[in-house]
């Protein structure tokens, strides 16, 4: 059930409130600890909803890029799945976009 998975979310100003469910989604977050990243946050839910202001809020998640053929990516939960060999990219880098179906969402993650 989606509803019961744990979602925190990144607390850094270049984030943006993003929701999801590892830090390392998050803006610099890659050498900071829990600085950068609230867990279990209560604003957040790994369906797409919409807030009391009218706003879609969802949860996104990375890219890991390969570096020879970089328009092939595939979304995945947290960096630590991501080869060393290939180039990690966080929600609020690879895609400055308000339209969801352009975001590593739930759905797309293998």
């Amino acid at each position: 059930n989606a509803i019961s998975v744990s979602m925190g979310q990144c607390t850094l100003p270049s984030d943006d409130g993003l929701c999801t469910g590892h830090m390392s989604n998050c803006q610099g977050c890659f050498e900071m600890t829990d600085l950068c990243f609230e867990y279990d946050n209560d604003d957040c839910s790994l369906e797409a909803v919409v807030d009391e202001n009218g706003d879609l809020n969802f949860a996104a998640f990375g890219l890991c890029v390969d570096p020879n053929d970089p328009k092939e990516g595939y979304c995945l939960w947290s960096r630590n799945e991501c080869p060393s060999t290939d180039t990690w990219v966080t929600p609020s880098r690879y895609e400055k976009s308000y339209n969801i179906e352009d975001f590593c969402t739930c759905d797309k993650v293998l």
